[in-house]
């Protein structure tokens, strides 16, 4: 015996199911070999009586035939003996030419030989009765007299299923109506057309038929067969039972586990002081567990399950309208989850911040939203904390919000100071680009004392010496209006070219390099197209020029000199101003880019931090600095404009 069939009938349930479902298969095999042998029984009988109206149409077709014919002669024999009825008949007997005898054969004689001869046939026996019969043995037995009895109230067949040594058989009498042919043999008996003068009486076996469950040997196949299907349906219904066995034991541990789960939930909302809560959105009563009532001030017994009305009581004024437009964005299916932050009445009076979160989780069977549920923690400290946080950022925006007015101050002071000292530059440098006009102007003006002296002062001469002068003065003029374009031009944003704006730069500080004996290049022939403001580019590579300019004449070398190169890569152009002046002292090197941090000793500190700040800010580029084997190397990497044909 399996070991889990006496645990499947332990179990009262399983137990009753599977007697029920045994039952019900037992019934149902039943009822099914019982309407087998109910439509094979029909079936038999449907066949039978099929089979007897065939045997006695044929017999009466025969009968027709003979008596239509008024009889057939046959020869003589054992077989065929002379029929004793037929001797008042002339010509019962008959002698061919060549002596054969024949004897006369009416329909009842025909039917009697056939009947005889059929009985060892087919299984099917028929005889001739009658009422009032010529021939004794033709007289009516016991169900036979019940049939003529049936046949005289006006039907014309009567049929029944009876038993015979034990064998069903299917008993058939159908009636014999005189016609005109009949009359010369039974017109002596009182017969007229048209009366009934006996009947054909045929008995059939139902064994010899076949049904829906057989006979014989295919009945008891098929009785095994059902047996059979019984038995394995017994089968899978025990298997089933085992595998519901194992479903409820796999039911009963799952139960366990979830109310295990369930008062490990409950500890644990417990422990974290969540609350839980549910609502009936068509009655609006609301049900708090005891955590959520203790959030509040309450024991669980001291808050009953509220109404939506109870509950509007309990919240802030400003928050119930939010709360309950949230709450039907999620259970009107907008939105998947309830989500808000509320304010409900303490028992003391004062209000406690909660966060509550739930979702639908019930729909009437129409439909309609019926139950939400969620949890709720107490966020109160955290409010105040937000309060006070927000405080602060209150005060920190007002304290970053003055000191960024004292920097902005300062860098507008620092600029200042910056445009100061490029002024100087700029004197500087037209002091350099006027040295030479004024040097010559100056030997004019000595030339003219000369030849006034010498009295070779004429008209000509003098007008050629003014005409002289008055071009040294427009070029000192043109010097200075090339320096004030080049340093204050308009501050609108344009692209151009860094090799033009380089070489302009060059040719701005060239007098000055040239006073130190410093050689100044521009390598390559590479160029690109920037977009910004060029004025804040000059002053950039000004300031970059008169640093190195600096640097080498503080080492009072005479070998002195600046490169710069300009190299096109993707999408950036790399401009490079490289000098052999020993370099930057001091570390980090990136201190220099600092405010107020300068290698000069009368600097302002201010040149190289405006610098980065304009190539980083308003060029979108990067300003970098590394020291060389002889000197300092400046590098600005600066983004290629993307320009337009029309704009090219």
């Amino acid at each position: 015996m399996p070991s889990w069939l006496p645990q499947l009938m332990q179990d009262r349930h399983l137990r009753r199911v599977v007697l029920i479902r045994a039952s019900l298969w037992t019934l149902t095999i039943a009822l099914f070999m019982g309407l087998g042998s109910y439509f094979s029984a029909r079936e038999a009988r449907e066949t039978a009586l099929a089979r007897v109206h065939d045997h006695f149409d044929k017999e009466i077709l025969l009968r027709s035939w003979v008596s239509e014919r008024g009889g057939v002669y046959v020869p003589l024999d054992d077989k065929t003996p002379a029929n004793p009825y037929l001797k008042d008949i002339l010509d019962h007997e008959i002698t061919t030419t060549r002596g054969k005898v024949f004897t006369l054969v009416n329909p009842a004689y025909l039917a009697r030989l056939l009947h005889e001869q059929n009985r060892t046939g087919t299984g099917i026996t028929s005889r001739l009765t009658s009422l009032k019969p010529i021939r004794p043995e033709n007289a009516p037995d016991g169900w036979e007299q019940k049939a003529f009895a049936r046949i005289e109230t006006g039907q014309r067949e009567y049929w029944e299923e009876v038993r015979f040594n034990g064998r069903p058989q299917i008993r058939y009498l159908g009636a014999l109506i005189t016609e005109q042919a009949c009359l010369p043999c039974h017109a002596h008996q009182g017969y007229q057309v048209g009366d009934i003068r006996g009947g054909i009486s045929i008995t059939v076996p139902l064994m010899q038929t076949t049904g829906l469950l057989g006979t014989g040997v295919h009945h008891v196949a098929t009785q095994v067969a059902m047996f059979g299907l019984w038995l394995f349906g017994l089968a899978a219904i025990l298997l089933a039972g085992r595998w519901n066995l194992h479903r409820h034991q796999e039911l009963v541990q799952a139960e366990a586990l979830l109310h295990a789960t369930h008062l490990q939930s409950k500890a644990v909302l417990e422990a974290a002081q969540v609350g839980t809560w549910e609502w009936n959105i068509q009655t609006g009563e609301t049900v708090f567990n005891s955590v959520y009532a203790r959030l509040l001030g309450y024991t669980h017994k001291d808050l009953p399950p509220l109404t939506i009305k109870a509950w509007e009581g309990i919240c802030h004024p400003d928050d119930h309208g939010r709360v309950a437009a949230l709450a039907a964005r999620c259970y009107s299916g907008k939105v998947p989850d309830y989500d808000c932050e509320l304010r409900l009445r303490h028992k003391d009076g004062h209000w406690v911040w909660l966060w509550d979160r739930g979702s639908l989780v019930g729909r009437t069977e129409a439909g309609e939203p019926l139950l939400m549920a969620g949890i709720g923690t107490d966020i109160t400290a955290r409010k105040e904390a937000e309060q006070t946080l927000i405080s602060l950022n209150t005060r920190l925006e007002t304290r970053v919000a003055e000191e960024v007015a004292r920097n902005l101050e300062q860098a507008r002071y620092m600029e200042q100071k910056a445009r100061t000292s490029e002024m100087g530059e700029m004197v500087s440098a037209i002091a350099h680009q006027w040295r030479q006009p004024l040097n010559t102007l100056s030997i004019i003006l000595a030339n003219m004392k000369d030849a006034a002296r010498c009295g070779d002062l004429t008209r000509p001469y003098l007008e050629e010496k003014l005409t002289q002068g008055d071009l040294l003065i427009q070029k000192m003029s043109t010097t200075i209006n090339d320096f004030m374009s080049y340093f204050w031009g308009d501050k609108t944003v344009e692209v151009f070219s860094v090799r033009q704006a380089v070489q302009e730069a060059m040719a701005l500080v060239e007098a000055g390099f040239q006073h130190h004996a410093i050689a100044l290049t521009l390598d390559g022939n590479e160029d690109a197209l920037i977009k910004g403001y060029l004025g804040e580019f000059s002053q950039v590579l000004m300031n970059l020029l008169f640093n190195a300019r600096d640097a080498i004449a503080g080492q009072r070398m005479n070998n002195g000199a600046v490169w710069m190169n300009i190299l096109v890569a993707d999408s950036a152009c790399q401009l490079t101003i490289t000098d052999n002046g020993g370099g930057i002292q001091g570390q980090p090197i990136e201190r220099i880019f600092a405010p107020y941090t300068s290698s000069k000793p009368q600097g302002s500190g201010l040149g190289l931090f405006l610098s980065r700040r304009i190539i980083e800010h308003s060029l979108g580029g990067q300003l970098k600095v590394r020291n060389t084997d002889n000197g300092a190397e400046f590098t600005l990497v600066l983004p290629i404009a993307e320009v337009t044909h029309d704009a090219q």
